[in-house]
């Protein structure tokens, strides 16, 4: 049934929207403190081990900037999906209602 669908409550999807957006927000930082720290190496430690740390790190960084933008993409789907359901059920509650539905069937769909 369309009323137990975690996307129909707006509640529900703002909370997982704003930890997801709270998530967003960690992982920058962890990217600018990893930033910070391969600019450091690259000043202050001229060596090889050095220069393989800061190969490392990068490879790291484009493998974490991936997972960043995964998770930037699923805010905007999640975001997109949920607004789609909730105004498709507001069609649907208002399509039934113009048919002269019942009370129970219109708490049904909403």
């Amino acid at each position: 049934m369309a009323g137990n669908s975690m996307l129909n409550d707006p509640v529900v999807v703002q909370q997982v929207l704003t930890t997801v957006e709270s998530q967003q927000a960690h992982m920058q930082q962890t990217q600018q403190q990893i930033n910070a720290i391969v600019d450091e190496i690259n000043t202050y430690f001229q060596a090889a081990a050095g220069t393989v740390f800061v190969q490392k790190m990068q490879d790291w960084q484009n493998k974490y900037k991936q997972v960043q933008e995964k998770y930037a993409g699923f805010h905007e789907l999640l975001a997109g999906g949920s607004g789609l359901i909730q105004q498709e059920g507001q069609v649907a509650v208002q399509v039934v209602s113009g048919l002269g539905a019942g009370e129970d069937v219109l708490k049904g769909l909403s």
